[in-house]
């Protein structure tokens, strides 16, 4: 493939070092540097054309100093900004990917002896230890060269390179990004998955990948792209937030976001960054992964659109299949719509090794010899190159390699001390933690609980020591390469500015990490906590997963437990309800730890209770896990009458209802607007009076329901409630505008009606959430099937039902199939209609749901007396009255009433029965003041009575009625009255 050559600098005059006054100068101008950026760029000079790396020009420059990498990148951003170079294009200073520096050989500087300065000596080259130099991954390259070439032409890759620990995944990538990013190819953006106890902080790797481009230079291009894309996702990435507006930064840490919504929006937002410039996104470990990364890798694999977009993501595949990792079957199924690649690493073969031994010493002075020494490492490490690394570093120590005039050679030692390495690498390792001084090895130990990549203060406060010294500490271990590795800086919100370092590798980690005696682990993890938590201050939530281990693994249960909960609240608001159910999962297991307090159960009374909404999001409202969830709750609310975090428990009431419940619902509605009194929470009032409101209805207390729900909307503020969709799943007002919708059709103000449907739909599209908007469409299309319009009702359940079907709502799907099958009979697609009918009722039931039931089967028993099958609809309407008194839902007892009449008539039955049911279904409307069933009860009776040759009688009863209204004539059963009145005058 073609690689893309940094821009070449337009004609300038050439560029001469002034040693003396340690300046630039170009002709007559004169370019200053600071002294220190000066002396980068006279090592840059004398090498030009190779790569310097990070720690040649910390040694070098910064030699009796323990600096980091961020100090070294803003003197090469100074070099840049002096000289008019470029980062993004450069034509002076290319950047290596995580290596280092080289000045191109396209620039001309008069004056090239510049090694006289004291900051560029010359320095011997250190062969003690040393990072693996790539060699035997040839292939695998070209491989990845193929694919990349492919994702810069349009064709989006996802490309997974899996391997044992030690294989070399994350050199094989590092070694792809510095022949494409670092030439300028494309914007790159990394991002680590870290091992932490339970479910993975969501979206972790990504959400680090791109607020590490945020800051870089030029930042601000996607920063742009996030907030007209991807605001979501802009809001959960406090460090970018602070560059914002305060009235913006606010604005988007309180909006909320469907699961849905985050992965189109992260999806939109990479192939706008990808149409400007080539994007490639680095996950590493993904067998730490949490569920969400995984969605998202996997939506960003399935997109159609072209994209110049390549995703790379490592993982180990032993890790992969004996844990049953989630990854496990995303990749399988990617990899059966040839959507994904694999690149499997195998190890290393003795010519490899060999290679390996020649790149990184020079020519071996007898080739016998090299080639023996290949062959007995490559026997003892079985070619695994962080093994073949470790056994060399080994010997160097050892001092059995040598070398002299360019020329290496082994001592006669050599053969047998590659005998004498440990069978494992982990062995190895711990040899050779063993071999380095106690107070290294202890700051090995505390950075080891500090997690893989960590900083110098959090170093410190676990050793009890100046920050300073930790860090030159630190420093020393990562100038050898000798288990530490530079990972540039941090600044926590406290002003707390320190050095960042990472193991070399994991398994480095975890060999210092077990050697840590439990009592002393548990105190340095405490210590760390700590430290983190009055760093991060009132932002510790940022860093909730964190903490939540660290005090854990401290024996800090209490502290363990609250950030687990903030970890799940985290995990909410970017819609990962699988991640919240797991992390509320563990912090309750925690919790019960604690002694038995009332703090304990209140706790443990909001956890549970946001685990059941959190479960209602991930297995639907009637799910066993939400009863149990909302069990315990309710076990837990009975014990207290004040508190002040109790919106949660609105759900109960919700999980009540639908259940059909509607006792327990209404004993649950009143309980909860008590306990809102007693604290006067706004929130909890709105939720109180909507859900008792909604109860009312489905007992058919439509006064009082219709004044409940009234007043929940009065309370309703749109700005300061809308995220409440994103943490429980429901928006009370949508609900209740829907609900007196059909209270206004029932009580006869039907043009109303329609406007207040109108106005919950749109409430539900601007709250942008699938569930809301299913359910504010699916109560829209029963309402139209209220009125007989069957083409309107048709269009608000397909819409709805695309939804419910693209997002898994099943409980919606199988109340769209319900009024499918209605209209189909209304139709006359008799047989079709009440099968689709039957189908959707037994999956209705299935789910568990009951509320609802006496009207569907209401609807397939009227299906029934249309096709003529009066006999079946009469058990139908049986079943509904058993119902109906079972769960007390009678709100639609009067058409019950009405219908079983009309059944007995069809059935031969006899007049006087059907003339009692009629006579019942008035009485019970009129109670409920319910005209529009009203004037469907009397229809019936009317028509019964002219029948019976009464029709003065059924003139004037019809009449009485019809004439209350006084708006939507156009609904069907006053269209049937009207005619009815017509023929009886």
């Amino acid at each position: 493939m073609t690689t893309k050559r940094p821009r070449q600098p337009a004609a300038r005059e050439p560029l001469r070092l002034d040693v003396a006054n340690q300046w630039v100068r170009r002709g007559a101008e004169t370019l200053r540097l600071t002294p220190k950026a000066f002396a980068v760029l006279c090592l840059l000079v004398e090498r030009h054309g190779q790569l310097v790396t990070k720690l040649e020009l910390l040694d070098r420059v910064w030699p009796d100093t323990a600096v980091g990498d961020a100090v070294l990148a803003t003197v090469i951003r100074e070099i840049r900004k002096t000289l008019g170079d470029d980062a993004s294009e450069p034509w002076l200073i290319e950047t290596l990917h995580r290596r280092g520096y080289r000045l191109l050989e396209a620039l001309a500087f008069e004056a090239p002896a510049v090694a006289k300065t004291g900051a560029t000596a010359d320095v011997a080259p250190r062969a003690a230890i040393a990072l693996p130099p790539l060699v035997g991954r040839q292939a695998e390259l070209a491989r990845l060269d193929a694919w990349w070439d492919t994702a810069e032409r349009g064709e989006r890759r996802v490309v997974f390179v899996s391997g044992e620990p030690g294989i070399g995944k994350t050199a094989l990538v590092d070694a792809f990004l510095e022949r494409h990013a670092s030439a300028g190819d494309a914007s790159v953006g990394s991002g680590q998955c870290i091992e932490q106890l339970g479910a993975g902080e969501a979206y972790l790797p990504v959400l680090a990948a791109l607020g590490e481009l945020c800051r870089e230079p030029g930042g601000e291009r996607l920063v742009a792209l996030l907030r007209k894309h991807a605001p979501a996702w802009l809001g959960q990435m406090p460090a970018v937030l602070e560059s914002l507006s305060t009235d913006e930064r606010n604005r988007l840490m309180l909006a909320g976001a469907t699961r849905e919504r985050m992965l189109r929006e992260m999806t939109e937002a990479l192939e706008a960054a990808a149409a400007e410039r080539p994007f490639i996104l680095v996950l590493e470990d993904l067998h730490w992964s949490d569920s969400a990364t995984l969605d998202l890798v996997a939506l960003l694999a399935r997109r159609r659109g072209p994209a110049r977009l390549l995703v790379l993501g490592t993982y180990r595949s032993s890790e992969v299949i004996y844990r049953d990792h989630p990854l496990k079957g995303v990749k399988h199924e990617l990899q059966l719509q040839g959507r994904c690649e694999e690149l499997a690493l195998g190890s290393l073969d003795a010519e490899a090794v060999g290679a390996y031994l020649e790149a990184r010493f020079g020519a071996a002075a007898d080739v016998e010899a090299q080639r023996d020494l290949a062959l007995a490492l490559h026997e003892r490490t079985d070619g695994i190159p962080l093994f073949v690394v470790s056994v060399v570093n080994d010997l160097v120590v050892r001092g059995a390699i040598e070398g002299a005039g360019g020329r290496w050679s082994a001592r006669p030692e050599a053969h047998a001390a590659v005998g004498e390495v440990p069978a494992s690498l982990r062995q190895l390792l711990e040899r050779q933690l063993d071999q380095i001084g106690a107070a290294e090895r202890t700051l090995l130990e505390v950075a080891a609980v500090a997690g893989l990549e960590f900083s110098a203060a959090t170093v410190a406060a676990g050793l009890d020591v100046d920050p300073a010294e930790a860090e030159a500490s630190c420093e020393t271990l990562a100038r050898r390469e000798q288990w530490l590795a530079p990972r540039g800086s941090v600044e926590w919100p406290d002003r707390s500015y320190s050095a960042r370092y990472g193991f070399l590798h994991a398994l480095y980690r975890d060999v210092a990490y077990r050697r840590i005696p439990a009592a002393r682990r548990a105190l340095l993890h405490r210590r760390v906590g700590e430290r983190l938590e009055a760093a991060f201050g009132p932002r510790a939530g940022e860093i909730a997963t964190e903490l939540a281990l660290h005090f854990e693994q401290g024996r800090d249960a209490d502290r363990a437990a609250r950030y687990l909960e903030q970890a799940a609240a985290n995990a909410l608001r970017r819609s990962a309800a699988a991640e919240a159910v797991a992390l509320l999962t563990h912090g309750i297991d925690v919790l019960s730890t604690l002694p038995d307090t009332d703090e304990r159960q209140q706790r443990e009374l909001t956890m549970q209770s946001v685990l059941g909404a959190a479960l209602t999001i991930t297995e639907g409202y009637v799910a066993p896990a939400v009863e149990r969830a909302y069990a315990r709750a309710w076990e837990l609310c009975q014990q207290f009458e004040n508190m002040s975090q109790l919106l949660p428990v609105a759900g109960l009431c919700r999980h009540a209802v639908v259940k059909g419940e509607h006792r327990k619902g209404k004993e649950l509605a009143q309980r909860l607007l008590r306990l809102a009194e007693g604290v006067g929470d706004r929130r909890l009032f709105m939720y109180a009076h909507g859900m008792l409101g909604l109860v009312l209805f489905w007992c058919g207390d439509f006064a009082e329901a219709r004044a409940e729900l009234e007043t929940g909307c009065d309370l309703y503020d749109f700005e300061q409630d809308r995220y409440l969709a994103f943490v429980y799943g429901d928006d009370s007002n949508v609900a209740a505008l829907a609900f007196l919708a059909r209270i206004d059709w029932l009580e006869g103000h039907v043009d109303r009606s329609l406007e207040r449907s109108r106005e919950s739909i749109a409430l539900a599209r601007q709250l942008d959430h699938p569930s809301v908007l299913t359910l504010a469409l699916l109560l829209a299309a029963e309402l139209h099937r209220l009125r007989g319009d069957v083409e309107a009702t048709d269009a608000l359940a397909a819409e709805s039902l695309t939804l419910a079907n693209e997002y898994g709502l099943s409980l919606f799907a199988a109340v769209n199939g319900l009024l499918r099958g209605w209209a189909q009979a209304e139709q006359g697609a008799f047989a079709d209609g009440i099968a689709l009918l039957c189908r959707s009722l037994d999956a209705y039931r299935a789910i568990g749901a009951d509320s609802g039931l006496p009207q569907y089967h209401a609807m397939l028993a009227e299906a029934h007396l249309r096709a003529g099958q009066a006999g079946e609809g009469l058990e139908v309407v049986e079943r509904a009255m058993d119902v109906m008194e079972r769960t007390d839902e009678r709100w639609w007892e009067a058409d019950l009433h009405r219908l079983r009449g009309e059944l007995l008539r069809a059935t031969a039955g006899s007049e006087v029965d059907a003339e009692s049911c009629f006579l019942r279904a008035l009485d019970v409307a009129r109670a409920r003041q319910a005209r529009s069933l009203e004037v469907r009860a009397a229809t019936s009776l009317a028509r019964l009575r002219r029948d019976q040759g009464r029709s003065a009688e059924a003139h004037d009863l019809l009449a009485a009625i019809y004439g209350r209204f006084i708006e939507g004539r156009d609904t069907r059963d006053l269209e049937e009255a009207a005619a009815l009145l017509a023929e009886l005058a």
